[in-house]
């Protein structure tokens, strides 16, 4: 009876002292291994990492206490919504290059529209000064005929052509003049019509309002996209590390180095 006792005491014993050293072994790994929280203190100084923008976590490769490299991704937010918003912004971009490229070439047809009214009026003017001196010429043979029938030197058929030629040049006259007119009023209108094009084109090229504002559109909505990924900022241990699948607001995970 008393052997067995002996054993018993001896088995017990043996197991609390493999116990004890178990624990102190792990304890010892966990020492040597986590050097940063030695004797329940941290040794090491704080980097928060604080994502610029908010959703459902779908990747977090890290875990606490893991050695990560300047660049390691921690987690990743869910990037569908983000990456929606860049294809529309890019689109909207392409748009807009379109709708300037449409801009511009009407701003320049409305250019070619000013030169040929130039060249009209020009011409015009030139049809004035050829229809002034034929009116002229016709006016003193009309004034010519009109002395001799007055005396009985010419028929009076000789006198009604004259009269029909100088009221025919009369009329060409007043009609080169009303063209005059309104080849000036038409060159004064695609002249507006060209300031108005470029008021509402603004800078041609890739300098265009619109195209420079859809360009930062695009461009906010692609950082957007590369902050779904964040990374160590640099070397050192992950710890005090929590994933919710939702973040309201700013989700924090520390890093120690």
């Amino acid at each position: 009876m008393r052997a067995m006792t002996a054993i018993v005491k001896i088995i017990t014993t043996s197991v609390i002292v493999l116990a004890a050293v178990g624990i102190v072994a792990y304890k010892y790994q966990d020492y040597m291994k986590y050097p940063w929280t030695r004797d329940g203190m941290v040794r090491a100084h704080v980097v928060e990492i604080v994502p610029r923008v908010s959703g459902e976590i779908v990747r977090a490769p890290v875990r606490n206490n893991q050695l990560v490299k300047k660049g390691d991704l921690l987690f990743e937010i869910d990037p569908r919504t983000f990456q929606a918003t860049v294809d529309l912004a890019r689109a909207e971009l392409d748009n807009m290059r379109d709708i300037v490229k449409s801009l511009a070439e009407q701003v320049d047809g409305m250019k070619r529209d000013v030169e040929q009214h130039e060249a009209d009026l020009s011409e015009a003017k030139s049809d004035v000064e050829g229809a002034a001196a034929e009116e002229e010429d016709a006016r003193k043979e009309f004034q010519r005929a009109k002395d001799l029938v007055a005396s009985g030197d010419v028929s009076q058929a000789y006198f009604d052509n004259k009269n029909a030629v100088y009221q025919t040049a009369l009329a060409k006259l007043g009609e080169a003049k009303a063209r005059v007119s309104q080849m000036t009023a038409a060159l004064a209108q695609a002249k507006a019509d060209v300031a108005r094009g470029l008021a509402n084109l603004g800078t041609a090229g890739e300098d265009n309002p619109r195209l420079r504002r859809a360009s930062a559109d695009l461009e906010t909505a692609q950082l957007h996209l590369d902050f779904t990924k964040v990374r160590a900022p640099t070397d050192g241990y992950v710890t005090n590390l929590y994933c919710r699948s939702e973040i309201p607001q700013w989700p924090i995970s520390q890093l120690w180095r």
